[in-house]
């Protein structure tokens, strides 16, 4: 017996797995997604691709594997709805953008920001775009730039080290 048969899932199983793990997926979903519709949408997905990929299916967790396609299809649909950075350069535009994105940020914290955002790598100022502007969640931000959530943390407590070490510069200056 091969594994393809030894493994195989059938349309039964299909049915079993939506009822016993369906509730899970979808509460997955809601954690990535925010968005009941959208994680109704996904979870439906999710099914139909178990039934079509059904053979692809080698053992193991049932529920680990249903995750991580729920998981896969979220984070293609968080990247394919935000809006893709790699051809702003925050640098060019930083005024505008932080114009147009915090408008609940004081004139004189808007231009604080603006310098801390023209002192940053642009690799920094795009997660910092998404996830404080954009109110992104970590997972979600490393999805849209294709990164892990600790390098996304790396870059947030890089971000807060410049902005530690121009508030201490400019400290400096003003004596």
């Amino acid at each position: 017996m091969d594994d393809i048969q030894k493994y195989s899932i059938d349309l039964e199983t299909v049915r079993t797995m939506y009822e016993e793990f369906g509730y899970a997926v979808h509460r997955r979903c809601m954690q990535l997604l925010r968005d009941r519709t959208a994680a109704d949408d996904i979870l439906q997905e999710v099914f139909l691709r178990v039934v079509k990929y059904r053979h692809t299916y080698r053992g193991g967790s049932r529920l680990a594997w249903l995750k991580r396609i729920a998981e896969r299809l979220c984070l293609d649909k968080i990247r394919k709805e935000k809006p893709s950075l790699d051809n702003v350069s925050i640098d060019d535009g930083c005024e505008t953008i932080i114009s147009e994105q915090s408008t609940n940020i004081s004139g004189e914290d808007r231009s604080w920001l603006i310098q801390i955002m023209t002192n940053a790598p642009l690799r920094i100022q795009k997660v910092v775009v998404l996830h404080y502007l954009e109110e992104m969640t970590l997972e979600e931000v490393s999805a849209a730039i294709g990164c892990s959530s600790s390098t996304v943390k790396r870059r947030l407590r890089k971000m807060h080290h410049i902005a530690k070490k121009l508030k201490k510069d400019y400290s400096k200056q003003g004596k």
